[in-house]
């Protein structure tokens, strides 16, 4: 007995993001989307080259989260006193703006605690 079975395949992108070591650049003026505007780019770039080259019956899905220990509002602000450069929530969450208004089919923040 043959049986066709389907298959629901997808793409997952992620992009991973450090606060102190990445996102808050300390030495570098600017917004916190200016600042990690190569960053973006990639980003942005890396997932029009999968829409673009993958089989129309495989899904897209993007990601953007963070890999820092400022995984809660404790630790955000212990970090942003010790390191002088803010807490980290706003501007992940600007960084996500920025890229859910350049690519569409990016997916909500994800914020692991």
């Amino acid at each position: 007995m043959n049986q066709e079975v389907e298959v629901n395949e997808q793409i997952i992108i992620v992009a991973a993001i450090d606060a102190d070591g990445c996102a808050l650049h300390k030495n570098k003026k600017g917004t916190v989307v200016g600042k990690n505007a190569p960053l973006i780019e990639h980003v942005v770039a890396t997932h029009h080259t999968y829409a673009e080259t993958k089989p129309k019956s495989v899904k897209l899905n993007g990601y953007v989260t963070i890999i820092s220990n400022r995984q809660s509002e404790n630790l955000d602000k212990m970090n942003a006193q010790r390191n002088n450069n803010g807490s980290f929530f706003p501007a992940i969450q600007d960084i996500h703006k920025k890229l859910k208004r350049r690519v569409k089919s990016f997916a909500t923040l994800k914020l692991f605690y």
